[in-house]
């Protein structure tokens, strides 16, 4: 298949890749993420900018679809 056979069978996204509504999550008394919502469409690029410790790795965790990405550390 050539390039533009390839682009031609994948089908355009109709609705967002990713979205997440009122998202917590507490380890014992700490609240680490707190009612964090986003949505992202098709094409976007989007990214968590916080200080150490503010919980952007556990909010892409508790998304099951990006948990399953190969995370490497450089």
């Amino acid at each position: 298949m050539t390039q533009v056979e390839v682009a031609a069978a994948i089908p355009e996204a109709t609705g967002p890749v990713l979205e997440c509504v009122g998202l917590t999550r507490r380890f014992g008394d700490r609240i680490a993420v707190a009612g964090v919502s986003l949505r992202i469409a098709p094409g976007e690029t989007y990214g968590l900018l916080g200080p150490n410790g503010a919980g952007k790795t556990t909010v892409i965790r508790m998304e099951p679809r990006c948990a399953a990405t190969n995370w490497t550390r450089s």
